[in-house]
């Protein structure tokens, strides 16, 4: 055999050798790996890959050779029929059907994530994002299921819009709760890790009802209630909760709020008279709230903005008139804007207690007596203190049997007269 002989035929010797390497298994690690526990499901649970398109080898039984990597299957669902554990790490038995053949092996558990792979779904750093739903950041991936258990309001375009701020006009949510930027996003991802990775939750575009009646998008921060059986065999959970929005999450963010402010055993607290506001704008109140009694340590003052204070009231960062907040201590009467105002009841007042001989020291013939929502009005008469007027400052008004988002109510009740009545005020 001449010499051009012997090199064509090393060549295709070559080619041949590398065409049959390239059909076989790769080799993996050669020992043998034994099992030291295993678990079989029935039925075989749905489960994606956590990184579409990224290296997530396949094995055999034992592990001793590489069959398949699941970068080669984007978009497919694995179902996990078996878990087993082989030198101290978790391995599921997947298989999912490609085109008429069944790809199957041992997989690493890391590489996983319970759930069916949803199309629409963008795997991102550390999560998913599909932006056909308005969904900016996911925990879980966006399905109608979650480890076989149906997930209520899994769509969150189809989410009846939330009536909690239907006081609200759509231009001020325009203006106070646009799409959110990658770097709010980011913020938000950042605030939420403090919780750990074991809480899922979701930033995403949710419709409310403003003050037109229709309904607006504005960014919001759901948290999953993940499915849970009890030991009787009865589960619950499986759903999104109520959102809250971005924009509180934002604040909280801002001002470092990792821990939610805690009770306290305080004399003293701020009494609100007045609703709340979801953004330091007049049109912004939030109804029915409208009293609130906040206790030292049981929120948090953050500043003021223009005629508004910031407070953090559990969660939630809400903004008061700065002018409807006062601080009083218990038992103790204060003059308000020319009011006398307590939390005393005539019941005290009546018995030979530390105020009521501090209110004839004062030479005090009358006052205000607040508690929440609910108001009396006492009157020192004959030596005596009587109730002059009761009444709540209401919930949102309801007239002619509709809800009318831009009144609030006082419900009186005068001795003088028969029954309550009610004074209805235009806010």
């Amino acid at each position: 055999m001449n010499l051009r002989k012997i090199a064509l035929a090393t060549a295709l010797g070559a080619a041949i050798g590398i065409a049959g390497f390239a059909t076989q298994p790769e080799t993996g690690h050669a020992a043998y790996y034994y099992w030291t526990k295993t678990k079989n499901y029935s039925p075989a649970k749905p489960y994606h890959q956590k990184a579409q398109k990224t290296t997530a080898y396949l094995w055999s039984a034992h592990h001793q050779y590489r069959v398949h990597n699941m970068k080669n299957y984007p978009g497919h669902t694995w179902k996990v029929s078996k878990s087993v554990k082989m030198r101290g790490a978790i391995y599921y038995r997947v298989s999912t059907q490609y085109g008429a053949k069944t790809v199957s092996g041992y997989v690493w558990r890391g590489y996983v994530t319970a759930g069916a792979f949803a199309v629409g779904n963008d795997v991102i750093s550390g999560g998913y994002a599909n932006s056909s739903k308005g969904i900016y950041y996911s925990s879980i991936p966006f399905a109608a299921t979650y480890e076989n258990t149906p997930i209520k309001d899994y769509d969150p375009t189809k989410i009846a819009p939330i009536d909690t701020y239907r006081s609200i006009s759509s231009a001020t949510f325009q203006q106070y709760a646009p799409k959110l930027t990658d770097s709010q996003v980011a913020t938000i991802r950042n605030f939420m890790s403090h919780w750990g990775t074991d809480y899922k939750y979701r930033i995403v575009d949710l419709s409310v009802l403003d003050s037109a009646g229709g309904s607006v998008k504005i960014p919001m921060v759901q948290a999953f209630e993940a499915p849970a059986t009890n030991e009787d065999g009865v589960t619950s959970g499986g759903y999104w909760a109520t959102g809250i929005p971005a924009t509180t999450v934002l604040e909280r963010a801002k001002h470092d709020l990792y821990q939610v402010p805690g009770s306290s055993n305080a004399s003293n607290y701020v009494q609100v008279m007045g609703p709340k506001y979801l953004y330091p704008n007049d049109q912004s109140a939030i109804l029915p709230d409208t009293s609130m009694s906040l206790f030292d340590g049981a929120y948090k003052d953050l500043g003021t903005v223009g005629d508004f204070t910031e407070i953090a009231v559990g969660t939630q960062v809400y903004y008061v008139k700065t002018a409807d907040m006062f601080s009083r201590g218990f038992n103790q009467v204060q003059t308000v804007n020319g009011m006398n105002v307590s939390d005393i009841d005539a019941e005290r007042l009546n018995k030979e207690t530390p105020e009521a001989a501090a209110l004839r020291v004062k030479g005090i013939t009358e006052f205000r007596s607040l508690h929440g929502n609910y108001f009396t009005d006492y009157a020192y008469e004959n030596g005596k203190w009587v109730a002059k007027y009761s009444g709540m400052i209401g919930f949102t008004a309801t007239v002619n049997g509709h809800v009318d988002p831009f009144r609030v109510y006082f419900e009186v009740n005068d001795p003088a007269k028969s029954g309550d009545y009610r004074i209805y005020k235009k806010i």
